[in-house]
């Protein structure tokens, strides 16, 4: 547990150096919650609460990162360290108590974990597919309109012939 406490402090420091780290003083102050959370319950050994902590200050790295608030490099940093206090904790986490076999199928726990790096990727991706539909459609209205054109020189040459 005290490993993970001085990792926790270490992110304590990165967050609360704000600017002078390259972390802004409003991600500064947006983070320095989660981090005091995620300290109080690793001081107090409480794993769950601590968990918790975690996942609400990598939830909020990701959106000061989508805000343009945190760099990418502090981003990484933050969750980096995020990842070492999981690791440290992970294996703090006391067995389960002996019980009955469970009686249904178990299903392995997913994680939904999003990196910074991840995010930008998706978001990239749907910017990407976006526009390659607004392309598409494009390219169906200049035919559409082809069409259009070639119908009405069609009519003209007709109604030009009549004469």
């Amino acid at each position: 547990m005290r490993r993970a406490l001085a990792t926790v402090l270490l992110v304590v420091g990165l967050v609360a150096c704000g600017g002078d780290a390259g972390i802004s003083d409003t991600a500064s102050a947006q983070l320095s919650p989660h981090v005091v959370a995620l300290r109080a319950s690793a001081e107090a050994g409480d794993l769950g609460a601590a968990s918790t902590a975690l996942a609400e200050l990598r939830s909020a790295v990701a959106e000061l990162r989508r805000a343009g608030e945190l760099s990418e490099d502090d981003a990484a940093q933050v969750l980096t360290v995020g990842a070492e206090i999981e690791a440290q904790l992970g294996g703090l986490t006391p067995a389960p108590p002996a019980t009955a076999a469970p009686t249904g199928p178990t299903t392995p726990p997913t994680s939904t974990t999003t990196t910074a790096d991840e995010q930008d990727d998706n978001e990239a991706e749907d910017e990407d597919e976006k526009r390659e539909e607004e392309r598409e459609e494009d390219r169906k209205e200049a035919e559409e309109e082809r069409k259009a054109a070639q119908e009405e020189r069609k009519k003209a040459q007709e109604e030009k012939g009549k004469q």
